[in-house]
C-alpha cells in the first residue's frame, strides 16, 4: 500500500477478546483465544475425514484377487475368467447368487469397504464437536438425525440463547464501558431481544 503507516493510540481502540488461559512472557493472553484453537484437533479430524473420503472415491482399488491355487492360470485364461465373472455373476439380477466352478480357485481380499473406514461417522461426530465449541445446535447444519419440527424450533431458540445473545452481550458490555461514556453520562447501549421470533414464547 502507498498509504503511510498510522499509529492508532491504544485509547482509541476497543479490544474485545475471549478469555485466554495461555499466560506466558510473550503476552499471548492479551490477544484472547479463539474457541477453534481449543478444538483444533477436532477441526483437523473433520478435515482429514473429508479429505480421506475424497481420496477414497478417487483411488478405489480392486476389492481383491481371484487366483488359481495350482498356479497354472496364464494371462489369457485370467482375462477370460474375469470376463466370465463379469458377464455371469455381476449385476443386480445376480445378487445373492452362488458361483460354481471346477477350477481350484482362491480369493484374496485386500480391499477395504468404505463402511469399515467409518468416514461418515467420524465426519458427523467432528461436526457435532465443532458445533458444541460455539454453542450452535447441530440440527441447524442439516444434521437430520433428530430434526423434527419441535426440535428445529428449540434448536433455533438455543442458537440465540447459547451462541448469539452471549456474543452480543460481550460486545455490548465492552461498548458500554469504552464507547458510550464518550457521548455523555446516563447513556446505555442495549439490544431489543423481544424482536427475535424464536424467543417470543419466553416473553411472558
Amino acid at each position: 500500500s502507498d498509504l503511510p503507516d498510522q499509529e492508532i493510540p491504544a485509547s482509541d481502540v476497543c479490544h474485545i477478546k475471549d478469555f485466554n488461559p495461555d499466560y506466558n512472557s510473550a503476552g499471548t493472553q492479551l490477544y484472547g483465544q479463539s474457541p477453534l484453537q481449543a478444538g483444533f484437533k477436532v477441526l483437523t479430524q473433520n478435515n482429514e475425514a473429508a479429505t480421506t473420503g475424497v481420496k477414497y472415491l478417487q483411488n478405489q482399488m480392486a476389492r481383491g484377487m481371484l487366483t488359481n491355487k495350482d498356479g497354472n492360470l496364464n494371462e489369457v485364461q485370467a482375462t477370460q475368467l474375469k470376463q466370465k465373472f463379469k458377464d455371469k455373476y455381476q449385476g443386480p439380477e445376480n445378487s445373492g447368487d452362488i458361483i460354481i466352478t471346477p477350477a481350484n480357485l482362491e480369493w484374496v481380499n485386500f480391499g477395504l469397504p468404505a463402511s469399515d473406514l467409518s468416514l461418515i461417522e467420524q465426519y458427523n461426530a467432528s461436526v457435532k464437536d465443532l458445533c458444541n465449541i460455539y454453542g450452535v445446535p447441530v440440527q441447524l447444519l442439516n444434521n437430520t438425525d433428530s430434526s423434527t419440527f419441535n426440535n428445529m424450533k428449540e434448536a433455533k431458540k438455543s442458537l440465540y440463547q447459547n451462541a448469539v445473545i452471549p456474543e452480543l452481550i460481550k460486545i455490548r458490555d465492552e461498548l458500554n464501558r469504552w464507547l458510550v461514556p464518550k457521548f455523555g453520562e446516563d447513556l446505555y447501549l442495549d439490544f431489543d431481544f423481544s424482536a427475535v421470533p424464536e424467543l417470543q414464547d419466553d416473553m411472558d
